[in-house]
C-alpha cells in the first residue's frame, strides 16, 4: 500500500469541454491518455489515443507499470490525461502518479459518463461498459462497434461470463464461438470439474444460465436434456433471489415473494405460487 494524499496531491480535474479540446491537441502536447478501468472495459469503448489497459482488473492496476509511464523522458513536462467510468478511480490513481513525481496530472471531471452527457461522443470510440444488465451503452447516436470476440475477433458488443466457476471471465464473445466452446473461455476451462451449463431450456424460450456452483453439483445440471426440469427448479429460484427480474418481468423478490420461492421449491408449481 501506497501513503498518497487524496486532498491535496490529486490531479487537476478538467471539465468535459476542455478534455475535448486537450484530446484534440494532444499529438501537439504530447499529452499521455491513461484509461485507469479494466481492459474488458477498455475493449468495449475508450477515447481516442488510450492505449488497452494491461490488467484484466482494477486491483491488479499499477498505472506506471500499465503504461510504463517510468519511460518517459520528462515526468515533469509531460501532460497526464486519466479517466474512468465515473471519476472515482482517477482520484487515488492520479494521486499516485503526483506522489511520484508526475507534475502534470489531469483527470477527467465526473468520468466518461459527465463527459457522455455534456460533450457526447466526440472524440470517443465504442460504447461505455456498465456494470449492470445492459453492459453496453452509448454515448451518442452514432457509435460505433468496436468490441471484438475473444476468440475469432468477431466484432461484438456481448459481454459473457466464462462457465468454469473457478475462472468466471467476463470477455467479449460472438454467438456462434459461445455454442462452439460452450460457454468457457478457454479449451481448459471445459474440461473443468466446475461447468455451468451454456444455455437454460425456460418453457419455449433458451436463456443464458449463470450461478452459484452449489446449485449445479451433485447432478443438478448435467445435459441439455435435463435443462428443461432444471429451468423450474433451484437454479431458477437462486438466479431471481441474487440477480433480481429481467427487464420488464415481474419481481417475485418483495416481502411476499419468500413464500412464494419456498412453494415453488416444494413443487407447488409455479403458476400458482405466482398467483397468491
Amino acid at each position: 500500500k501506497e501513503d498518497m494524499d487524496l486532498i491535496g496531491g490529486r490531479g487537476e480535474d478538467i471539465a468535459p469541454e476542455q478534455w475535448k479540446e486537450m484530446l484534440d491537441k494532444r499529438k501537439e502536447t504530447g499529452a499521455v491518455v491513461l484509461d485507469v478501468r479494466n481492459n474488458y472495459e477498455w475493449d468495449l469503448g475508450h477515447f481516442e489515443g488510450a492505449s488497452r489497459p494491461k490488467y484484466r482488473e482494477f486491483k491488479e492496476f499499477d498505472p506506471v507499470e500499465a503504461y510504463d509511464l517510468d519511460k518517459l523522458p520528462n515526468k515533469t513536462d509531460t501532460p497526464i490525461m486519466m479517466y474512468c467510468t465515473g471519476g472515482i478511480r482517477c482520484e487515488i490513481y492520479s494521486a499516485m502518479l503526483k506522489k511520484r513525481g508526475f507534475d502534470k496530472v489531469y483527470k477527467l471531471q465526473g468520468g466518461i459518463q459527465h463527459y457522455g452527457n455534456v460533450v457526447g461522443d466526440d472524440n470517443w470510440r465504442g460504447k461505455l461498459f456498465v456494470f449492470d444488465r445492459r453492459n453496453a451503452v452509448p454515448l451518442g447516436e452514432n457509435s460505433e462497434v468496436v468490441g471484438r470476440c475473444l476468440h475469432c475477433s468477431k466484432k461484438t458488443e456481448i459481454f459473457r461470463n466464462c462457465c468454469n466457476v473457478d475462472c468466471n471471465r467476463l470477455h467479449l464473445c460472438c454467438e456462434a464461438c459461445w455454442e462452439a466452446r460452450q460457454g468457457c473461455c478457454t479449451e481448459a476451462c471445459k474440461t473443468s470439474a466446475r461447468v455451468r451449463p451454456h444455455k437454460v431450456v425456460v418453457g419455449a424460450e433458451t436463456k443464458e444460465q449463470f450461478d452459484k456452483w452449489h446449485l449445479y453439483r451433485d447432478g443438478d445440471i448435467q445435459t441439455s436434456e435435463e435443462n428443461e426440469l432444471v429451468a423450474r427448479s433451484r437454479p431458477r429460484i437462486s438466479m431471481s433471489l441474487m440477480q433480481g427480474p429481467p427487464p420488464g418481468a415481474p419481481d417475485i423478490n418483495r416481502p411476499a415473494g419468500v413464500e412464494k420461492l419456498l412453494k415453488l421449491a416444494r413443487g407447488g408449481g409455479e403458476e400458482n405460487a405466482l398467483r397468491k
